[in-house]
């Protein structure tokens, strides 16, 4: 393959993150309006380290863990922010 080929091929999965996120991010919003009508708290260390330990126990490669958890716990932070701020409108 080209590096025309790779490009297109990673567009694509790019595309594909893209809506997988965002249903993610919905997902987040739900549980916001559920924390807040139930009045728990937002963060939950608890959560986000099983969150971790499931995906790095799952990773199949090349990414290493440190990058795993660097990826979603970015992701995770957003989905926060989501839950946040869904509960303020």
């Amino acid at each position: 393959m080209s590096i025309d080929d790779w490009r297109s091929k990673i567009n694509r999965i790019d595309d594909q993150l893209l809506i997988l996120l965002n249903i993610r991010a919905s997902c987040s919003i739900h549980i916001g309006q559920i924390k807040q009508e139930q009045n728990t708290p937002v963060h939950s260390v608890e959560r986000e380290r099983e969150i971790l330990s499931r995906l790095s126990a799952n990773n199949p490669g090349p990414l290493d863990e440190e990058s795993i958890k660097r990826l979603f716990k970015q992701i995770i932070e957003e989905s926060r922010y989501l839950e946040r701020t869904s509960t303020q409108e």
